[in-house]
């Protein structure tokens, strides 16, 4: 009887340890090939110099598609080109994304 409840524990053992390193390994599949987000479109941009006197309310109202908000455009031509403020100056390049 001692020697069924034995076999038993080192079959159960042998299992969870299996399990243990099966998981290690999905662990690791997961966090280090990871497929990465594919997309059809590349990013496109239309780039802008600034002029003399413009802002980015201008620019983003003239570049935005008709269902977006202004306020949004704003939002997206600053954060694609990493601008911390509103603020432009004059001969500065912004990309305006084309696809949304």
């Amino acid at each position: 009887m001692k020697n069924k409840i034995e076999i038993v524990k080192n079959r159960l053992s042998k299992i969870i340890l299996i399990m243990l390193i099966a998981l290690n390994f999905l662990c690791i599949y997961l966090i280090y090939f990871q497929p990465k987000a594919m997309s059809n479109q590349e990013d496109e941009y239309i780039l802008v110099i600034v002029k003399q006197g413009q802002t980015l309310w201008e620019i983003a109202s003239e570049y935005k598609p008709k269902t977006i908000d202004i306020r949004k455009m704003i939002y997206i031509i600053k954060r694609e080109n990493e601008l911390g403020s509103a603020l432009i100056k004059p001969g500065q390049i912004i990309k305006i994304p084309t696809s949304f």
